[in-house]
């Protein structure tokens, strides 16, 4: 039987743009090429994902995860962060099925995510 745990908490924030400004903040054009790449990217590593689960590749779901994983923690998206890491450790576990549980979360989380990166707005 499938299981999928993840306690992403109430006090976890969408986005940290407090991280954003502590690392990013005096170069407001390294936020935007980073905000142009997230968006460009995340629907093909969701969709890395989906496929490596259709074929039954684990190897594929982990390395999409992984790359999520990476973009969303620049980003300060620590709830997408979660979610992917869960991802990934399972992928890497072989359990597809506990990671086809997790899909319409890492979506809700990443539909989220897109929205605050598309209005991000970082002033000091």
């Amino acid at each position: 039987m499938a299981h999928l745990s993840i306690n992403l908490g109430i006090d976890v924030p969408v986005l940290d743009q407090t991280r954003l400004l502590e690392q990013f903040g005096e170069e407001p054009e390294i936020v935007a090429e980073l905000q142009d790449l997230f968006l460009e990217d995340f629907p093909n590593q969701l969709g890395n994902i989906r496929r490596g689960l259709a074929d039954g590749d684990a190897s594929i779901v982990a390395r999409a995860a992984h790359s999520l994983k990476g973009a969303s923690g620049t980003f300060g998206a620590e709830r997408v962060y979660q979610v992917a890491l869960a991802l990934e450790q399972l992928a890497r576990e072989g359990r597809l099925e506990d990671v086809s549980l997790g899909i319409d979360l890492l979506k809700d989380e990443l539909d989220k995510v897109v929205d605050r990166v598309r209005n991000l707005q970082l002033s000091s």
